[in-house]
């Protein structure tokens, strides 16, 4: 934000001071708590995008910016085929954070994963599983009893 506040052209209609850089930049938000960002810049880009990239892991740090990489070959705009690339580290880590079950664990080194990570990946299965072992709705860990209590007030 603090180049288009210095940009003379752009100052009229932005109105920028330093306390509303300070204010709107991404990268002096609260931290998120029990989650992460996977910040990733095509290296075509020009040194400020390359710059806001790596502040962002500056200011937040390495645990809830894990990964902070460029990619090759790539702008703003076609970063994103990187989703559709099999050898990947932006695909390999959508497809771990949806799809655990099938795909997500031939994508990535599982001996790399956090605990949280495992944590989240298990409930997921756990989830999952039991859904194909029903009739397509959640019964896991609901005793029968509670079910037909449930029925009968309906």
């Amino acid at each position: 934000m603090e180049p288009l506040r210095r940009t003379p052209s752009l100052q009229a209609d932005l109105r920028l001071t330093p306390q509303a850089v300070a204010r709107l930049s991404p990268a002096f938000f609260p931290r998120p708590k029990g989650s992460h960002l996977y910040a990733a810049v095509g290296l075509d880009e020009s040194d400020e995008f390359l710059r806001h990239n790596r502040l962002i892991r500056d200011v937040w740090g390495p645990t809830a910016v894990p990964v902070c990489e460029t990619v090759p070959r790539a702008n703003h705009f076609s970063v994103l085929n990187s989703l559709v690339d099999p050898a990947g580290r932006l695909l390999a880590g959508f497809a771990m954070s949806v799809m655990p079950r099938t795909a997500g664990f031939n994508t990535i080194d599982v001996s790399q994963m956090h605990a949280e990570s495992w944590f989240v990946t298990d409930i997921l299965m756990f989830i999952g599983g039991g859904l194909s072992l029903t009739d397509r709705r959640l019964h896991v860990g609901v005793p029968v009893k509670a079910r037909k209590q449930k029925a009968a007030v309906a």
